[in-house]
């Protein structure tokens, strides 16, 4: 099976600039839930960000490419599932997301 596990997070409005010029978080929406496939880094991943600074990452997960974006910084809960039970349930937080032609990913 190419997706076996299932991620889920909550999805946060985009939000807006208001008219003082400040931000204003969106509206927690609901909470949705995907397949998806975690690998593992191995304990050697790391991705450089912005600045330059790299950091560690836990994991990838591959998800379907018509995924809702996960914003940086979210979290999510991934539940690996592997051979029909639920081996490991995670809560992680999202360092990158990226979709790609064929899938969508995220480095936790």
């Amino acid at each position: 099976m190419q997706y076996p596990d299932t991620i889920s997070f909550s999805y946060n409005g985009e939000g807006t600039i208001g008219t003082t010029g400040n931000w204003t978080a969106g509206s927690n929406g609901s909470v949705i839930t995907g397949s998806c496939r975690y690998e593992s880094s191995g304990g050697n991943g790391y991705i450089v960000v912005a600045d330059g600074t790299r950091i560690s990452y836990s994991g990838i997960v591959y998800m379907p490419g018509d995924v809702q974006m996960i914003k940086q910084g979210s979290k999510v809960t991934v539940t690996e599932q592997r051979e029909g039970q639920e081996d490991n349930v995670m809560v992680v937080k999202v360092l990158r997301f990226h979709r790609g032609q064929f899938n969508a990913r995220i480095w936790v």
